[in-house]
Formats: structure tokens, sequence, C-alpha cells
């Protein structure tokens, strides 16, 4: 894959929508490629920051009389001082004044609608055990401003593990509840969705320990879970529909511990990728070598059923 082939495709990359043969293809390139891999991680960053701040808006109750009092407005003004034309002889000729006022209010309207015209939002998650530990901010008027507790949380709002360390917090995923994750205390992470995939990303300073849990028999909603480091350059991914129970610990940096309770999970970075089985724990860096899987201590789990 040439440099031009890979920028390309880097959109459909970064939303996870790139094709089996073009994501291969373009996870070899990646890794042998320095300036490719500097693109990548900057489109990643854009489109979070787009995915952060684009909130829709919200029409008020008054939304239709606003409308109409500025059309009634525009065509009172129109009416008023309607266009005039000098004709050869000098004489003045008056112009029709309805197009012209149906054509201004049309525009009017059009704009507002556009404006104020409800965007869906997309509940992504609700929370669960430990609600009232935990708050959920979204980002309105260029700031990030809190929900109420058990309020759900959408595309790009935080969710925030506030309580005394080690209490728990569960998010439960909208369209398959068999699809969960658990914030053990102090955490703040992100929630994305690009295509089907669930992404959480732990906020600068604010990464905690994690828990990602899937049943067999889901209704299929999601494709994957998955976190991320928030540089994106180390990540941790489970197949919803399948039976799998991942920790997910911040190390130095970039890097990720994995430890698998169940099932199995796939780990990469800018360098590599490969799988840990159920059992085993592997140290996860930025980038370069990933450790030899290790087994897992006993009681790394233990802070789930506290």
């Amino acid at each position: 894959m040439t440099c031009d082939e890979c920028r390309d495709l880097l959109q459909f990359y970064v939303d996870r929508e790139a094709a089996p043969p073009e994501k291969a293809a373009l996870d070899a390139h990646l890794s042998t490629c320095s300036e490719c891999t500097r693109l990548h991680r900057e489109l990643e960053k854009f489109t979070t920051t787009i995915i952060t701040v684009a909130k829709p808006l919200k029409p008020g109750g008054d939304f239709n009389s606003r409308v109409m009092a500025r059309f009634e407005e525009t065509k009172a003004k129109i009416e008023k001082e309607p266009p005039k034309k000098r004709t050869s002889l000098g004489a003045e000729k008056t112009f029709p004044v309805w197009p012209f006022a149906a054509a201004t209010a049309a525009l009017v309207a059009i704009g507002l609608i556009a404006y104020f015209w409800p965007v869906h939002v997309e509940t992504l998650a609700t929370l669960g055990r430990g609600a009232n530990s935990a708050r959920v901010l979204t980002y309105e008027g260029n700031a990030w401003k809190e929900r109420a507790p058990r309020e759900a949380a959408a595309n790009g709002d935080q969710v925030e593990a506030v309580d005394a360390p080690g209490t728990v917090v569960e998010l439960v995923f909208a369209g398959d509840t068999s699809a969960r994750a658990y914030l053990r205390a102090p955490c703040k992470v992100q929630l994305q969705k690009p295509a089907r995939d669930i992404i959480l990303v732990p906020v600068p300073g604010g990464m905690g320990r994690l828990h990602l849990h899937t049943e067999a028999g889901g209704k299929g909603a999601y494709r994957a879970l998955r976190v991320q480091s928030p540089s994106g350059k180390s990540w941790v991914e489970v197949l919803c529909g399948e039976n799998n129970g991942v920790d997910v610990e911040p190390g130095q940096g970039d890097e990720l511990i994995v430890s698998v309770k169940t099932g199995s999970a796939r780990i990469g970075n800018a360098n590599d990728e490969q799988t840990v089985a159920e059992g085993y724990a592997r140290l996860l860096p930025g980038s370069g070598k990933v450790s030899e899987a290790t087994q897992v201590k006993p009681g790394t789990f233990d802070w789930l059923e506290k």
C-alpha cells in the first residue's frame, strides 16, 4: 500500500469502517511509515474533538410561533417599502410584493428549522450499579456541565466514578444489556461510538481501572467494546455476543495492563496486534513489543465483588 492510498482510507480506518483486507493493509503500512502514523494520530484526535463538541441544539416549545412571527415581521417590512423600478419614461413601476415576501420568509423559516430542529441524540449507556457514586458530564455552551447522576450518557459524554476509592460504577450499554463496563473509582472516561463499536477513552489524568463484560446471546447492537489510551496508541477490545471478562489498568504513559478473567481480548498498538486468553495478563506499551503472557495474579478481579 502506498502513502496516497493509505491517506485516502484513513478516515474509514479511524471510524472502524475499513473492510478487513483494507484494515490489514493499513495496519501493515502504519507499522512501517512514521509520516502516515503521525497523520493517523492527528486524525484520531481531530475526530474525537468533533464528536465531543458537536452537540445538537434542541428547539424550545415556542419554535413554531417564532418561525411564524419572523415570517409576519418580514412580510410587513416588505409591504411597507416595496421594491421599485424606474421606467424609461420616468414613471415608477412597483414590483409585486408577495414573491419577495414569500421567498424571504421561506429562507427565514428554513434557517430557523436548520438551527432549531432536534437532532436525534443516541443514548449509549445508562448508569446501573453505583449510579449515586458517579456523574455524567455533557459539553454545552463551551463548557462541561453535569447531568443528573442517573441520566443516560450519549456520544461524547464523560462518565466519572467520583466516590471513595474502590467504589464500582456500572455502565449498561443501550440496545444490548449483555454488554457492560465497570469503572473503579477514581476513574473518568469519555464515550465514543464509531460505527458499531463502543470506545471508552480515559480522560487525561483520569485513567482508572476498568472491566469490560460481554455475554453470548446479546442483541448484537454493537460489534465490540474497546478501551484505548488517551493518545490512542494502545487499545484493548472484546467482542460482543461472546462470553468475555477483561480488566484494563493504566501503566506508565500509554501502557495498559490487560488481565483476562473469561474469554479473550484483542490487544494492539502502533506496532503489533495480538490476543490474550483467559487466565493470562499482558503489559501493552504504546509502541513496541507486547510483553509475554503471564498468569493472572490471585485476587486480580476481587474488586468487582465489592
